[in-house]
């Protein structure tokens, strides 16, 4: 589903909001990275702008931790959460990107 606008009068408040990705491999984000953002980068923004409008407490937001860190150097592997994030797809992007957006919003909505 791909959602054309925020949410701006939601009928429940939910208490938690899970947001799992459409996309499922870098090869169809190669192929249409235009597309791939429309789904995943705006997609996810308007999810949580949806959760933030509808007073969700929490934001569950599942990511692609390979893609996230694109292609490290095997002795480094396996790699932790402070790994540097070099995604090297579009949709390695679109996740790290939904992270980076949803750290803000936790920032300035959530805290």
């Amino acid at each position: 589903m791909i959602l054309r606008s925020p949410i701006s009068s939601p009928q429940q408040s939910p208490r938690w909001c899970f947001i799992l990705p459409p996309r499922q491999t870098c090869a169809v984000s190669v192929a249409d990275p235009v597309f791939d953002a429309e789904v995943n980068v705006i997609g996810s923004l308007r999810v949580f702008e949806g959760a933030r409008v509808g007073g969700a407490r929490k934001v569950v937001f599942t990511s692609s931790g390979g893609t996230i860190y694109g292609e490290p150097d095997p002795s480094t592997l396996p790699v932790d959460e402070s790994h540097p994030q070099r995604p090297v797809s579009p949709y390695g992007v679109a996740k790290k990107v939904g992270g980076d957006y949803l750290f803000a919003y936790g920032v300035l909505f959530w805290a």
